[in-house]
């Protein structure tokens, strides 16, 4: 059943269930060029809302509840109200998709975690690690700290853009990021 977040607790819950994953220790990401993320979403709205399907690869979890975020704020990234629109999903394995219509043409990032513990947070351990399976756009660790909302980033483009990552541990991302580079190896041969 897929559904907006309706209540404020949920939408509280999404933004500080991400952004608790990130706090607290964590180094800065290294600082990187400037791109078109840097531009005011607001510069943009003029132009007609696109569609945005986030295909997040899901291999388990099936009766689990994915939570996922779109950002288009780079000051908001990862804050508790800074994201555009967020739902919660059931996971589908293998590939949980969901699909956010009029969204503006914005450079758009999104984080998404399954919330194994029925809590609506993500649940960390001591050392303030993830335990729960999430994920960003563009396959983001979170090993050298927060991830840059430009590293994240995503171009929405007319009529829609698709947007796949995985959702995984913090102990998955190694082979996620290494089945990644054989695919793109097995395709550029």
């Amino acid at each position: 059943m897929r559904r907006d977040l309706p209540n404020p607790r949920e939408i509280t819950t999404l933004g500080v269930g991400v952004l608790t994953m990130l706090a607290g220790g964590c180094a800065s990401s290294p600082s990187a060029t400037p791109t078109s993320a840097d531009a005011d979403p607001g510069a943009v709205s003029d132009r007609a809302p696109m569609r945005v399907i986030v295909e997040l690869e899901t291999a388990e979890w099936s009766d689990e509840v994915c939570y996922v975020a779109l950002f288009q704020d780079r000051e908001g990234w990862l804050e508790k109200d800074g994201w555009l629109v967020g739902r919660s999903v059931p996971v589908t394995p293998p590939v949980t998709t969901v699909i956010f219509e009029e969204v503006p043409a914005a450079p758009t990032a999104v984080s998404a975690f399954v919330d194994i513990a029925r809590d609506e947070t993500l649940t960390r351990n001591g050392f303030g690690i993830p335990v729960e399976p999430w994920g960003f756009s563009n396959d983001l660790s979170v090993l050298f700290g927060k991830p840059s909302f430009r590293s994240a980033v995503v171009e929405v483009q007319d009529p829609e853009t698709v947007i796949r990552f995985a959702i995984g541990t913090s102990l998955d991302r190694g082979s996620i990021r290494r089945a990644r580079r054989e695919a793109a190896a097995r395709e550029s041969s």
